[in-house]
């Protein structure tokens, strides 16, 4: 829980950064009611074969990461939060970056799991030597490009724990 709290102001930062501007993304409009907002929001996670071949590829690949996940291709402003976790941004839709998790976790021999809420997507991955891994991927607002464009973020957490 510790590890958790400290990591909350990191993923404020990181959201904020090179916004520049309004970071509503994903806001519901006035003329559409709550209940429409969610079901429209529901995170849609990507299955193994809809992901891109890039990160088919990548999600073999042995890591660097938290439980020994890999990085996934296209990180952005990536902070290693301390020996237990990991944050970043993505221009990636959270979806695929759940689904690349996913995929990841399970190609290395372990067992994940996926809970959705609106704006959220937690991949939980149990490892054999009793460690699991929560990556957490959410809406990060928006993110200005090197090259000047804004275009959506999502910001990622990976946080190792003794199970």
């Amino acid at each position: 829980m510790k590890t958790l709290i400290s990591i909350l102001p990191i993923l404020l930062t990181l959201s904020a950064c090179g916004s520049g501007g309004d970071n509503t993304v994903g806001s519901p409009s006035t003329d559409v009611s709550q209940d429409e907002y969610e079901a429209q929001a529901e995170p849609k996670i990507s299955a193994a074969a809809d992901l891109p071949d890039d990160l088919q590829a990548a999600a073999l690949a042995p890591g660097d990461m938290p439980c020994g996940l890999p990085r996934i291709p296209g990180e952005l402003q990536s902070h290693k939060v301390d020996q237990y976790s990991h944050a970043f941004l993505s221009t990636r839709p959270f979806g695929e970056i759940a689904g690349f998790y996913k995929l990841a976790a399970e190609k290395a021999g372990h067992v994940a799991s996926v809970a959705t809420m609106t704006g959220t997507i937690e991949v939980k991955v149990a490892i054999p030597a009793g460690e699991s891994c929560s990556v957490q991927a959410q809406d990060g607002g928006i993110h200005r490009t090197p090259e000047g464009e804004d275009r959506p973020a999502t910001g990622v957490v990976i946080t190792q724990m003794q199970t």
